[in-house]
């Protein structure tokens, strides 16, 4: 844009000079032309002569007094552009960079030399700033923080893409509009409103229930004047929380845990001071539910740990391809053996099917799932493993027909600590199927399950194939 107008300029001001020597040239000749036409009536017309005289004067005069407004013009051109050339040298000498001619001449070429380099400074300053620009645009759009600044009237002129995140609007377009018609909490309508109104810094931490999210919210007023805008930056805290919420539940849960069975050894142990140890009957029966109640609390510490180095991704396995029939059959038995007793257990997976996994690993896996299945499984019912190529991963059913699971309760199964059933806090840790769900992706698959009341529960994972 600049360069054009530079061209415009320098092309109007030499024509302006040719066109005065073109006049200049006509002037000359129109006087020549005169002379000769006064002398030729002079010599073939002697009673005229006085008459063309009189025009040739007048003529004359108004030639002069032509060249005397043209000289003006010429001097005032070379004025104006003294002034142009001084103005254009003062812009650029504010830039050091760019060196200022100190030439004293008026000249159109002085001139167009000047517009040149006014144009060179001029075009690197635009795409410096548009450069600046793209970069603090990128900055803000990837902040971690929500970033929404405001002018003085309230309306959004900036609200980067981590705060449409924050609030769902990632689809919206949020500039032009007034904070109150954006953000629907009351909280930090008011803080935006207390800092442009008193021009100070405010602070808090909002909960905002509609979209789950607890933030902590700064609003700095911008600059000194009242008829400022606002920055506001939102920082969500919302992991932060949870994760503070998880740790005292785990905490909790840890502790209740373990109160019960160290509650009841602490009983146990004080009964036998009192006087039952010389009883060799007592003494044995309790003898007995001490080792149940040591047994239980050092399977919670080894579940905890075990859980610990899922989740720490410490745990490294060799990895190799498997018959899932035999780690089947190997998890049947397993259980089996624990129960004591003969169960109606099936399987009914293709034994062709194979996966890629750590075999112990598996195998934990579903006698985990089997142990919970045969818990809550009538005598009567039966419990049937399969197994089904599903794209890349082979998907393997472990389902029961039991008293199944209510529908609130499924999204909570793999959670550390859930039990459907509070009541039967002395069956299990509570860890068994948060485990699974870390073994399980631990091998690149996922852990799921569906229930009916009353009909059973199927509980599925997912493992690559060869």
């Amino acid at each position: 844009m600049i360069d054009g107008w530079d061209n415009w300029v320098n092309m109007l001001l030499k024509i302006s000079n040719l066109y005065l020597l073109r006049n200049i040239v006509i002037l000359v000749l129109v006087i020549l032309i005169l002379i000769a036409i006064l002398f030729f009536i002079a010599q073939y017309f002697p009673d005229l002569a006085n008459l063309f005289v009189l025009i040739f004067g007048i003529l004359l005069i108004s030639v002069i007094s032509s060249v005397v407004l043209n000289v003006m013009l010429v001097h005032q051109s070379k004025s104006s552009v003294k002034e142009v050339r001084s103005s254009i040298s003062g812009i650029l000498g504010s830039y050091p960079e760019y060196p200022v001619s100190t030439s004293e001449s008026n000249s159109i070429d002085e001139l167009t030399g000047v517009l040149d380099e006014f144009s060179l400074v001029m075009s690197e300053k635009f795409n410096s700033l548009s450069s600046e620009k793209n970069t603090l645009s990128a900055l803000l759009d990837t902040m971690g923080d929500g970033v929404i600044v405001t002018d003085e009237d309230s309306v959004i002129t900036l609200f980067n893409r981590t705060a449409q995140g924050i609030f769902n609007l990632e689809y919206s377009n949020c500039i032009g509009l007034r904070v109150a018609e954006v953000i629907r909490d009351f909280q930090i309508i008011q803080l935006h409103s207390n800092c442009s109104i008193h021009r100070e810094v405010r602070q808090a931490e909002i909960e905002i229930p509609e979209i789950r999210r607890y933030l902590s919210v700064t609003a700095t007023p911008l600059g000194d004047q009242s008829d400022e805008g606002v920055l506001m930056n939102i920082h969500d805290l919302t992991n932060i929380r949870l994760l503070e919420n998880t740790r005292k539940e785990f905490v909790s849960n840890v502790s209740h845990e373990l109160r019960s069975p160290l509650a009841s050894v602490k009983a146990l142990v004080g009964t036998l001071r009192g006087g039952a140890l010389q009883d060799s009957k007592v003494a044995s029966d309790f003898v007995e539910r001490i080792d149940r109640d040591v047994d239980r609390m050092t399977l919670l510490v080894a579940d905890l740990l075990e859980l610990s180095r899922l989740e720490s991704g410490r745990e490294e396995w060799v990895k190799e391809t498997l018959q899932i029939q035999d780690v089947i059959r190997e998890s049947i038995s397993i259980v089996i053996n624990q129960i004591g007793q003969d169960l109606p257990i099936q399987s009914i997976a293709d034994p062709e099917l194979k996966v890629i996994g750590n075999e112990e690993k598996i195998t934990q896996i579903l006698v985990n799932l089997l142990e919970n299945a045969v818990k809550f499984t009538p005598s009567n019912g039966n419990v049937t493993i399969n197994a089904r190529e599903k794209g890349v991963f082979l998907e393997v059913s472990v389902r029961d027909t039991g008293i199944g699971i209510a529908p609130e309760h499924l999204p909570h199964l793999f959670e550390r600590f859930y039990k459907v059933d509070r009541s039967r806090r002395a069956e299990g840790t509570g860890l068994g199927l948060a485990i699974v769900k870390h073994i399980v992706q631990a091998h690149g698959g996922e852990a799921y399950a569906d229930s009916i009341e009353g009909e059973g529960s199927t509980f599925y994972f997912t493992l690559p194939v060869p």
